[in-house]
């Protein structure tokens, strides 16, 4: 009754008067209007709340946090501080300033349950509000001029208080809330006696005043008792059939259960002792595991950990994490267990604006309240030793009590007991640290990759660079030596119209020199073709005459000729038809003389000659085809040592000539010297060295043979099985694509079949994934080649996870690179990795381009017949004209899941204009084994499987 009093005299000493209307000076500027809640007030929850705020142990408390301040008082100062605050602010009464003061009710409008003052310059800039929570006994101060509150209006706030107690220091704060605790807790125990009596009297609530959980409508009827919530709901809002309702209301003797009590009790997790760590690990785990992160993350106010906003609870826009709540509430219960015997409240006068501090790892700005301090007592100084982690200011409100201090001794605070609560926390914040980790991993993984992107990039730039600058010598070195042999008409550069002139006139004398030089070059094909008709019709006949003038020539004369006919006047005339007659292309070059082909060398000139000429008189002789000291194969031309050539015929000083390269239905001649030699030899000599020089060359062409290489995007290699063997039997090199195998799988391609050898990569090749932890297999790169080539096949380590390269050693003028590709497939974040494959082809051709044919076969993931071009096959495009390279387009090789073939992405890309004839890309359609939604790709082309040796190599 004290407080009421107390209550009433301080409404009385501001101006109130009963009917709590506040009169309205004309210097007073304050603005009361009133506001509803959407909730009815609960008597006995708020009466419980009451309850525990007149036990507290401080009497105010005052806390900074992110939105602003928060005081927490006990129940008599807290009425004390709220009368005094609303007094003051209904004669607000300062220049330029307005104070809004609103009461909130519940939804009944009887019970005020919030308090709420607003004050606002007129410009509306500068503001802050106070609101206070009566159930809770809490007050909150929050806005942009919250420091002219505490060091303006809280000051005289607390001076109103303290007058107010001034003049009745028979009271003190201790006793009025021993006051309030007794009056609460017998209207609780009335309230529980009289719903204990309502039980009693029908088993079960009255109908008509409780209303659905699920609805919150009225359950008047067609609704039953929860006996395990305690709670009414409809049998429409359980969803029950009219079965189960007919049972329901039969059956009194059994306890009925809600479907949303049952779903509780499915999500309330079982108790775990705390000595059972195995099972708080998996549990921790499991959730780790099932956090559904989302975008948008915020920091807890209390903590300062970063998590999402889905884990906040939002209090005045105030976030705070559930683990900070949990400690809260664990705080509150400890407190209320504590039993103080006495607590000393004695009140010291205190300075003018004693300073909060707060810490600094909050971002917190330090404030100075002018409240006075309280001597705390030994309860308050041991909840803040166990609790050093809590930044918590203590203030208490200037009570003036007796002078004489009665000091008791209190009781220890229980610290044996673990709860399961504290290690349910700690768990929370431990996971919160592993989520923090994971964001950390996560952004330091991404940074790598960025820096391996940007470290490709660069090593390109920087080959691009070396290239540019090998261009520009090279340019430079013709355009010098092109100013060395090539004479320019004058110009004249101080007219710009002469220079036009002088230009056009030198383009006009290119275009003429172009006109003649393609107009010679057309008459010149057009004479060979006339000399081609011409000689097929002779050929018949040239081969008996030559026979014949062979025979007369060994009876005779070994200086007669076959192919010249004596004259009366000594001259033999030669036709040239009747030379060389075993070649299709001897008359070719026959309008250009030797004379104007300087880079050919003496001893080796073109065999031209004019459809008739007249030579002397046995100047030469034609030698048998048998005993020719030149054998052709290909493009190989194999001469014999120079000193055997006077070994087994007659030779001038003039070396001989042979023609140029001829079909290989036919066979190479020599063409005879022009000068005479007395000396002469049978030629038993020449035909022995030429024969071994024939075994060789016809053995290398016995040992050229075609190699087929076949591209194959499997889809999974263990079920592929059948088919990459049905493929291997008919081809000698396989490239497959997506063998869905890890790193520690990769053996598993060499049990496929016994006559078999691989080199293959896995997706995990360079970041090695856990043998426990692997996903789905997807991805991968192979090269499958038979055991007969084992010793011509090397592997390379060139190119990431996505590429296989392979050297194959054959006896060719260059060795062969094979690259097994799968490109990555199309995605929002596949640019810049299909880009970076790309660049690791673009680095393997500058290594390799000039040493080694290239062959890359694989799936590109990229239709280049659509003629809707997109960046990666613009990207892909230019990569092949870089190169020169060769792209085969023979139809759809992809199948769509509709069975239809819809696509061509798998291709062969191989070096142009190189002696290995590679062919056009052959699609496998008939494979009947084949699982794959990509038909296999096959090329061909020519090799020889004899291997070079040291010296070839070093001779190439």
């Amino acid at each position: 009754m004290a407080l009421v009093q107390q209550n009433t005299k301080l409404s009385q000493r501001n101006g109130e008067s009963r009917d709590g209307k506040q009169p309205n000076p004309n210097n007073s500027k304050q603005i009361q209007t009133k506001d509803k809640r959407c909730y009815e007030l609960n008597i006995e929850k708020s009466l419980e709340k009451k309850l525990i705020a007149a036990k507290r142990v401080k009497n105010l408390k005052y806390e900074y946090t992110g939105g602003g301040i928060v005081a927490e008082a006990d129940a008599a100062t807290y009425e004390l501080l709220k009368i005094a605050a609303i007094q003051y602010y209904k004669s607000y009464s300062k220049l330029n300033e307005t104070a809004h003061i609103t009461d909130v009710t519940d939804n009944s409008g009887k019970s005020i349950v919030q308090n709420t003052i607003r004050v606002c310059e007129q410009s509306g800039k500068k503001s802050y509000t106070i609101n206070f929570y009566h159930t809770t006994s809490r007050m909150l101060v929050n806005g942009k001029n919250i420091q002219k509150f505490i060091n303006e209006d809280l000051i005289i706030i607390h001076k109103s208080i303290n007058e107010a107690l001034d003049n009745h220091k028979n009271s003190n704060i201790k006793t009025l809330n021993e006051l309030l605790s007794v009056q609460i807790e017998n209207l609780l125990a009335k309230l529980r006696s009289e719903s204990d009596t309502n039980e009693s009297k029908g088993g079960k609530p009255s109908i008509e005043d409780i209303d659905c959980i699920q609805c919150n409508r009225p359950c008047r009827k067609r609704a039953s008792f929860c006996d395990t919530g305690s709670h009414w709901i409809h049998y429409n809002c359980e969803k029950l059939n009219p079965a189960e309702i007919e049972r329901i209301e039969n059956d009194t003797s059994t306890d009925y259960q809600c479907k949303i009590c049952l779903k509780k009790q499915d999500t309330i997790l079982d108790y775990i002792p705390i000595d059972n760590t195995n099972l708080a690990i998996a549990l921790l785990d499991e959730e780790i595991a099932t956090t559904n992160r989302g975008d948008d993350l915020d920091a807890c106010s209390l903590c300062d950990i970063v998590i999402e906003q889905q884990n906040l609870e939002y209090k005045n826009e105030v976030p705070t994490c559930f683990g900070c709540i949990g400690i809260e509430d664990q705080e509150k219960e400890q407190s209320q267990q504590i039993k103080v015997a006495s607590t000393t409240s004695t009140v010291m006068q205190p300075p003018e604006q004693p300073v909060i501090r707060q810490a600094s790892q909050r971002g917190l700005v330090k404030e100075s309240i002018p409240t006075p301090v309280t001597i705390a007592d030994t309860n308050t100084q041991s909840i803040q030793q166990s609790n050093p982690n809590k930044d918590v200011v203590t203030k208490t409100v200037p009570i003036q009590t007796e002078k004489k201090q009665h000091t008791t001794p209190t009781e220890s605070i229980p610290t044996t007991n673990i709860k399961m609560g504290e290690l349910r926390q700690k768990e929370i914040k431990m996971r919160k640290w592993e989520e923090d980790l994971k964001i950390r991993e996560k952004s330091l993984l991404d940074s790598n990759e960025r820096y391996i992107r940007l470290e490709t990039y660069i090593k390109r730039l920087e080959s691009e660079k070396e290239e540019n600058e090998n261009t520009i010598r090279t340019l430079k070195r013709k355009i010098s030596y092109m100013d060395e042999t090539h004479s320019y008409p004058i110009r004249n550069n101080n007219v710009q119209d002469k220079g036009r002139s002088t230009n056009d006139q030198e383009n006009t004398e290119l275009l003429d020199n172009i006109h003649k030089k393609v107009t010679n070059y057309i008459l010149r094909q057009v004479d060979i073709q006339f000399q081609k008709i011409e000689h097929d019709q002779h050929e018949p006949n040239d081969n008996k005459n030559r026979f014949n003038q062979y025979e007369q020539s060994n009876q005779f004369n070994p200086m007669t000729t076959s192919s010249c006919a004596m004259e009366d006047n000594n001259t033999v005339t030669y036709d040239s038809n009747k030379t060389n007659v075993n070649t299709d292309r001897a008359k070719s070059h026959c309008d250009i003389n030797s004379s104007t082909r300087p880079n050919v060398p003496q001893n080796i000139r073109d065999q031209t000659s004019r459809p008739s000429c007249t030579i002397p008189e046995k100047q030469y002789i034609a030698v048998p085809q048998q005993t020719l000291p030149y054998h052709l194969s290909g493009q190989n031309i194999v001469h014999i040592p120079i000193n055997n050539r006077n070994a087994g015929y007659y030779r001038s000083n003039m070396p001989p000539t042979i023609s140029q390269r001829t079909n290989s239905n036919y066979d190479r001649t020599f063409t005879p010297p022009i000068n005479q030699n007395p000396n002469w030899n049978d030629g038993s000599n020449i035909e022995g060295n030429m024969s071994s020089r024939t075994q060789h060359i016809e053995q290398q062409n016995n040992n050229a043979t075609t190699l087929k290489v076949v591209a194959f995007n499997c889809k999974n290699i263990k079920t592929s099985t059948a088919a990459v063997n049905k493929l291997l039997e008919k081809n000698d090199i396989i490239l497959i694509q997506e063998h869905w195998l890890f790193q520690f799988q990769i053996h598993l391609i060499n049990e496929i079949g016994t006559n078999l050898n691989f080199e293959g990569k896995a997706v995990d090749k360079y970041n090695n994934i856990h043998p426990a932890q692997v996903p789905r297999g997807y991805g991968g790169v192979a090269v499958i080649w038979k055991k007969e080539i084992d010793h011509l096949v090397k592997a390379t380590d060139d190119g990431g996870e996505r590429i296989q390269c392979v050297e194959f050693l054959d006896n060719m003028s260059k060795p062969l690179l094979i690259v097994s590709i799968y490109m990555p497939t199309q995605g929002c974040h596949d640019l810049d990795e299909f880009k970076e494959c790309i660049d690791q082809l673009f680095e393997i051709m500058q290594k390799y381009t000039r040493s080694h044919d290239i062959l890359i076969g694989g799936d590109l993931n990229e239709d280049l017949t659509k003629n809707n071009k997109n960046q990666r096959t613009e990207y892909l495009l230019q990569f092949i004209k870089d190169f020169n390279l060769q792209v085969c387009f023979n139809g759809s090789t992809y199948i769509n899941p509709k069975g239809q073939e819809c696509s061509e992405i798998d291709y062969f890309m191989y070096s142009y204009g190189t002696d290995r004839n590679f062919s056009d890309k052959t699609i496998i359609k008939t494979l009947h084994s084949n699982v794959s939604d990509h038909y296999p790709i096959v090329v061909s082309c020519k090799t020889n499987l004899q291997k070079k040796t040291k010296s070839e190599h070093q001779y190439n």
